[in-house]
């Protein structure tokens, strides 16, 4: 029974893989939520390439004080309506 379930996980997610857009509540959903930071999409996509329906990443730089300068300390949004002005776009 638990070789069955995985099998139909492992088939679930092969077809979503192939799905043209994200679906709310699907695992590839789950996944895309789940890139928080640059560094985090750089890691996705350099492990999935174009193998999987996420294609990019919109990215606001991360609020830092005023002395410091960290213009690649990104943080993931994935709400077009929030993004910054001047924002970054991570793919593969």
């Amino acid at each position: 029974m638990i070789e069955a379930q995985e099998e139909g996980s492992k088939n679930q997610l092969a077809e979503q893989r192939r799905a043209n857009f994200i679906k709310k509540g699907t695992a590839i959903w789950h996944i895309h939520q789940g890139i928080k930071t640059g560094e985090a999409a750089i890691s996705f996509f350099a492990k999935h390439g174009n193998n999987m329906p996420i294609k990019f990443v919109n990215c606001n730089r991360r609020p830092v004080k005023q002395s410091e300068f960290k213009p690649y300390d990104l943080v993931t949004e994935h709400n077009d309506k929030l993004l910054d002005e001047e924002f970054y776009t991570i793919s593969a």
